[in-house]
């Protein structure tokens, strides 16, 4: 469903844990996309904090609106 919603968008795309795939990944690249999820607590993050940090930050207002 994630790569039908998708079409047509480019940039950052900010997802859930449940979307740590290495094959989406690539599928949403070749959309020209940058699938950025949180990794799971037991995997180390490659990733910069100080590119991190905001990605978090966005995620979490996000489901805080959601939720409400």
């Amino acid at each position: 469903m994630l790569l039908e919603i998708t079409q047509g968008l480019k940039g950052l795309l900010i997802g859930d844990k449940g979307y740590i795939r290495p094959s989406l990944k690539e599928e949403l690249a070749k959309q020209e996309l940058d699938l950025q999820p949180p990794l799971r607590r037991n995997r180390q993050n490659p990733r910069p904090k100080a590119a991190v940090n905001p990605l978090m930050k966005a995620r979490r207002l996000v489901e805080t609106v959601l939720g409400n």
